[in-house]
């Protein structure tokens, strides 16, 4: 229980900064509903240079980093 209490803590934490991340940088979905908010996410997810952007980006975060 006390693990899962731990993990269910840390999925909320990063969802809520996510979320948070989201309308730090988009400002004009607060005043979206639920349902026209993941709509929109939705839609954006389908285009194709987004799913490419975040495919690069979980391939680099798996690859360790160069020192410069």
């Amino acid at each position: 229980s006390y693990l899962e209490n731990g993990s269910r803590k840390q999925r909320n934490h990063r969802l809520i900064t996510r979320g948070a991340a989201i309308e730090s940088v988009l400002p004009e979905v607060k005043i979206l509903t639920e349902q026209e908010f993941y709509f929109l996410m939705e839609r954006i997810a389908e285009w194709q240079p987004v799913r490419n952007m975040v495919q690069l980006a979980v391939q680099n975060h798996s690859q360790p980093q160069e020192e410069p």
